[in-house]
């Protein structure tokens, strides 16, 4: 299984889509990036970091609002979150290889990868759509 993400205009175009095994969600949740990605609804205006990497615990992660149920969630409201989570990600890849898949389907290099491909996209696109579904 995998989690599939796209990013659409408002006409309804793709702009930017892209998957990752399931396999890497409790990588994804250690890092921070987890509602990101796998529910962005659901995705904090200001998030916790991991208690395990408090270097990056003063660094601001996005402005307070409360998202309207139904309402769509534009790229530019991910971008905090996933900024600070490639960040960390990246500082501390021997902590997170540890949730490498034992199955060999999903390693810290494929999640690094795929949201620094997935933060690209939402700067490129502040404005579009987010959609993700399994």
């Amino acid at each position: 299984m995998s989690l599939d993400v796209c990013l659409r205009d408002k006409e309804g175009r793709t702009l930017y889509e892209d998957n990752i095994t399931h396999n890497l969600v409790r990588m994804a949740k250690a890092a921070g990036c987890y509602e990101s990605l796998w529910d962005p609804l659901d995705s904090p205006a200001n998030f916790t970091l991991p208690e395990k990497i408090p270097q990056l615990a003063d660094r601001p992660c996005g402005a307070n609002w409360i998202q309207p149920m139904g309402s769509p969630i534009f790229a530019a409201r991910l971008i905090p979150q996933l900024e600070v989570s490639l960040e960390i990600l990246e500082r501390h890849p021997d902590h997170f290889s540890v949730f490498n898949a034992r199955n060999g389907w999903g390693n810290y290099d494929n999640l690094v990868s795929f949201v620094r491909d997935y933060l690209g996209a939402c700067k490129e696109f502040p404005d579009a759509e987010v959609s993700s579904h399994s």
